[in-house]
């Protein structure tokens, strides 16, 4: 259901970007544009038979390091599922996609004020490998 999904990606605006103004509509059709892109994946996470969420990804060319990348593009997870491993599971099987398709590096994205992803994040072994610098024009 997309409201349900514009609802969710509300929560998770908040939590990642807390200087942005959350755009229902366009959050909504971003997600319908891209949903039908190639190389895009857009899967419900299951935890104790219930959906806990969705991660959406999508595969990138790097000219750079001339490789195939999986950009983990969105993770949400619902607030009851959240600090019980969910999250630390649903990057394994990530992992595991890229491992037997052509992505050979995973980069993602967060607030540098959401220290619980973050500490998920390098649990399950990502770096820090480039800062983003924002500055307001007065």
């Amino acid at each position: 259901d997309l409201d349900t999904l514009c609802d969710w990606h509300q929560d998770h605006a908040a939590i990642n970007f807390p200087d942005s103004m959350y755009k229902r509509d366009l959050f909504r059709a971003k997600l319908i544009e891209e949903a039908n892109l190639p190389k895009t994946t857009m899967l419900f996470i299951l935890a104790d038979g219930q959906v806990a969420g969705l991660f959406w990804t999508v595969i990138k060319y790097d000219v750079y390091k001339e490789l195939d990348y999986a950009e983990l593009r969105y993770i949400h997870l619902l607030p009851e599922f959240r600090g019980r491993g969910v999250g630390g599971q649903v990057l394994a099987v990530i992992d595991e996609n890229c491992r037997h398709g052509e992505a050979k590096e995973i980069r993602l994205g967060t607030d540098f004020q959401n220290k619980q992803s973050i500490r998920a994040y390098i649990r399950a072994g990502y770096k820090i490998k480039r800062v983003l610098m924002e500055k307001k024009v007065p």
